[in-house]
């Protein structure tokens, strides 16, 4: 057996789908598993653009992407930490996971794309979230109040983006893997050092923002900006823990992230209380919302305090305030 052959032979045989692209972005190469992923025949998917197997509405999107790649080719996972889908021959689009890496043969660069559907996956998550809002659902609204915090911060979604980035991180990025394990230990040391107390200092809340922002950074990339205002660490001021976090975590829930319209985010102080806002930019794909995130934190307010958030939304800008408190309640 040439070798050849033996490595057609052994692509073929894999489990995961892998494509291989050339610099047009034109399919050369589909293994068998691919092909009973997406549906097709190896006749319909060769000579076609890779963009044949992408959502209409990310078409062009994957276009400047892909050709951003081939200038600077490396090995690493694509969407890295978002929700990423592929479209079937049948226009059923589903979510996968696609890993890229690249070699060179006679002067062209070809590229490799390793897909998985990770439908079920997703399955499991929603029902891991569905039961564990059943079992609130039956406490009393001060315990419910708590146990929807832990589960928004270490909930089985946000601890699994955290723990894939980390995967991804190890065998392309040792060093930076290390510094995201160093910042992810300290954000949970933080979380469950705070999870019993009404209030914490603003100062240590934004200390766990910034390492919490580290991470989103390796998740998103560049797709978003965040500015702080200048001052807002006050040690003598005092806000509900995780607050903050809570905020910035709905706004990558509930917006669209491309480096193409970069989300902006401002926090910033606003008389006795602190002000996030950010753009609005919209999903492609709309995921299901159980929307405890803000009535959570406003519940949260409502037990200890008369004052109480504010919401405003104008269409372009989405905007929460949150009390801060000079004296711990």
């Amino acid at each position: 057996m040439s070798d050849n052959l033996f490595f057609k032979n052994l692509i073929d045989s894999s489990s995961e789908g892998i494509i291989i692209t050339n610099n047009k972005g034109e399919i050369i190469f589909s293994n068998n598993s691919a092909l009973k992923l997406f549906f097709y025949n190896s006749k319909e998917l060769i000579g076609k653009k890779i963009e044949i197997l992408i959502p209409k509405s990310s078409q062009n999107e994957h276009v400047g992407l892909r050709k951003g790649y081939m200038k600077s080719p490396n090995n690493r996972p694509h969407g890295l930490g978002l929700d990423v889908y592929a479209l079937r021959k049948d226009k059923s689009a589903f979510p996968a996971e696609i890993s890229l890496s690249y070699f060179k043969n006679n002067g062209e660069t070809f590229v490799v794309s390793i897909v998985s559907d990770i439908s079920k996956r997703k399955k499991k998550e929603k029902k891991i979230q569905n039961f564990i809002i059943e079992q609130e659902g039956i406490k009393n609204a001060h315990i419910k109040s708590q146990l929807e915090v832990l589960k928004n911060q270490i909930s089985p979604h946000y601890l699994f983006n955290c723990l894939s980035v980390l995967y991804s991180l190890i065998d392309f990025q040792p060093n930076e893997a290390k510094e995201f394990t160093k910042r992810l230990s300290e954000t949970y040391g933080y979380v469950l050092e705070t999870r019993n107390k009404e209030l914490v200092s603003l100062k240590n809340e934004m200390d766990f923002i910034r390492n919490y922002i580290y991470l989103q950074k390796i998740r998103f990339g560049n797709k978003f900006k965040l500015f702080f205002d200048k001052g807002i660490d006050e040690e003598f001021t005092f806000v509900i823990p995780l607050a903050i976090q809570v905020l910035i975590e709905n706004i990558f829930k509930h917006n669209e992230l491309s480096e193409l319209e970069k989300l902006k985010i401002w926090i910033s102080r606003e008389g006795e209380g602190i002000l996030v806002q950010n753009t609005i930019t919209h999903k492609r794909f709309k995921k299901d919302s159980f929307g405890v995130g803000l009535e959570n934190l406003i519940n949260q307010y409502r037990l200890i305090s008369s004052k109480q958030p504010r919401i405003s939304d104008d269409g372009k800008i989405f905007k929460v305030w949150i009390p801060v408190f000079k004296n711990k309640i």
